[in-house]
């Protein structure tokens, strides 16, 4: 996971609030971040391209950016970080204007929530943070669970598994193994595949679960 974090002056709409130097300064001590930066406008011209000349150079693959509300500009981001080959959807934002620097007057509180909001955008943009809290959470043997606000730093706490539907019992013989065969192929050498496609990968504990249910198929 390689992580690029733009703060946003807005001029003086966040700058004259939130010191952005030092949420920058702070963002290039989370973890997977690979490059922080703040810069005038980041949706100006010179600032697109800031970004899209990071994650060319950097070869970054997700990106936070904390600026004004995500009802401004998130076309304009999206699109840009498209042209040179991210996922659009890699994308997050942090609102620091209308979140921080507009609702509070004392500069010390409003860089202090830009930084916990920044944190989170990153472990959101995180896969890791998502396969960690697959991991802190217990997977009962039915496989009925919710890993909503699960414990542990770094567990992303909006997160959810993917489930299949599988009979237990299959008559057609030849439907039974190719739906087997595929399912041993998603659980071990496909995950390779997950990240690239912006999913996380699965704990080996649960993996291991999960291959002696599918072993149960008759």
């Amino acid at each position: 996971m390689r992580i690029g974090v733009y703060v946003c002056h807005c001029g003086s709409n966040i700058a004259g609030t939130v010191r952005v130097s030092e949420v920058a300064e702070f963002a290039r001590s989370l973890p997977n971040v690979t490059i922080a930066r703040d810069y005038l406008y980041m949706c100006s011209e010179p600032g697109l391209e800031l970004v899209k000349s990071d994650i060319t150079e950097f070869n970054l693959d997700r990106i936070v950016i904390a600026a004004c509300s995500p009802a401004m500009h998130q076309a304009t981001f999206m699109n840009e970080a498209e042209r040179v080959g991210l996922n659009p959807y890699c994308l997050e934002r942090a609102n620091i204007r209308e979140q921080c620097s507009w609702v509070h007057a004392d500069s010390d509180t409003a860089t202090q929530k830009a930084r916990d909001l920044l944190a989170a955008a990153v472990v959101k943009a995180s896969l890791a943070s998502v396969s960690a809290a697959a991991a802190a959470s217990p997977m009962p043997d039915d496989f009925r669970v919710s890993i909503t606000n699960p414990p542990g730093k770094g567990a992303y706490p909006i997160a959810s598994f993917t489930w299949l539907l599988i009979p237990t019992q299959i008559q057609d013989a030849d439907k039974r193994e190719a739906i087997k065969e595929f399912l041993d192929w998603m659980l071990t050498s496909g995950q390779r595949y997950c990240e690239g496609l912006g999913y996380a990968k699965l704990p080996m504990e649960l993996v291991s679960k999960e291959m002696k249910a599918i072993a149960l198929i008759r």
